[in-house]
């Protein structure tokens, strides 16, 4: 009899025994699959925040691109200087007074195109630039709009509006493209010799 119940006890105790291990393997397998879930949630953090950092706007958008294009023949205007301005509702104007106000809020860049006749403007993440304005005196004739507004850039892009005969020297405009999202396409003319030998003729 005491042996059968010695038996019995080992056998009870081995049971224990198992019970224990069994309990702490799924313990460890519990804990294990609470960290690849908090791992696979962390993931899909992370993924969704890329896709929203990817995902274009108006809002995070803050190059621009100035393509400049010979009106006539559609080829690239390369190697001139382009000033930029970015401009308040006030267009570079003093602002009313006011006891905070140390300056007016723009920002301004001198680039020069490239072989594709693109510039980049790196605009400051400033709510209150509104308009931005662009100056090649010197280099170009000026036959296109100048002035444009930066929300309408950054959403769509745009084509400046061209001048035909407003100088005289503007030809008629051939080329043609579309714009892209924070791009500004500028149809105009190169100035030759010529053009500032007649500026300098009364």
């Amino acid at each position: 009899m005491r042996g059968q119940s010695a038996g019995v006890g080992c056998e009870i105790a081995d049971l224990w025994d198992n019970a224990s291990a069994l309990a702490l393997q799924v313990t460890r397998l519990s804990v294990m699959a609470k960290r690849n879930t908090m791992r696979s949630i962390r993931s899909l953090q992370l993924c969704a925040m890329g896709f929203l950092a990817c995902v274009p706007s108006a809002h995070c958008q803050k190059d621009i691109t100035l393509r400049f294009i010979d009106a006539g023949s559609g080829k690239p205007i390369a190697g001139i200087s382009v000033s930029i301005f970015a401009w308040d509702e006030n267009r570079g104007g003093s602002k009313p007074a006011a006891p905070d106000a140390l300056k007016i809020n723009r920002n301004s860049q001198v680039v020069k195109t490239d072989k594709e006749g693109k510039a980049i403007f790196y605009l400051n993440d400033d709510p209150t630039l509104k308009i931005l304005y662009i100056d090649t005196t010197g280099d170009l004739r000026g036959c296109s709009a100048h002035e444009f507004p930066n929300a309408q850039v950054l959403r769509t892009g745009l084509i400046a509006s061209y001048r035909i005969g407003k100088p005289k020297w503007c030809v008629a405009l051939k080329a043609q493209t579309t714009p892209k999202r924070g791009e500004i396409v500028i149809f105009d003319k190169r100035v030759t010799v010529f053009d500032r030998m007649r500026r300098e003729i009364p």
